[in-house]
């Protein structure tokens, strides 16, 4: 039901909330939810590559923060500890460059970046 109501508020934003900058935020909520790994990773790892192209999209850092979580629970640690740091290093005002940090804690890496 959850899932289904995801889909129905994307395709309702543009003729009831057209102002509304949730679409991105819509597309990632829908990735996380695919129940097979390999397919959600397939659908953030896209939809990540989408959002890099958008400068005006708030989801980015959220979208590449939860690749990284789809990273580690498919055991690809470094994949994941790279997708953490880019979080940090392009978004690092962002809340979800604080969690990108404690997960990189959690894994016993320290951030490379130079803190500011």
């Amino acid at each position: 039901m959850y899932v289904q109501n995801l889909r129905q508020l994307l395709q309702d934003i543009d003729t009831k909330y057209p102002l509304t900058a949730l679409r991105d935020n819509i597309a990632v909520l829908l990735d996380m939810a695919e129940p097979a790994r390999s397919l959600r990773i397939q659908a953030l790892e896209a939809n990540v590559a989408r959002l890099a192209r958008d400068p005006n999209s708030d989801a980015y850092a959220q979208a590449q923060y939860e690749l990284a979580l789809a990273y580690c629970a498919d055991n690809r640690m470094q994949d994941a500890r790279a997708m953490f740091e880019d979080v940090l290093n392009k978004n690092a005002d962002s809340p979800w460059a604080i969690e990108a940090r404690r997960q990189l804690a959690e894994l016993g890496t320290p951030p490379s970046r130079q803190e500011k």
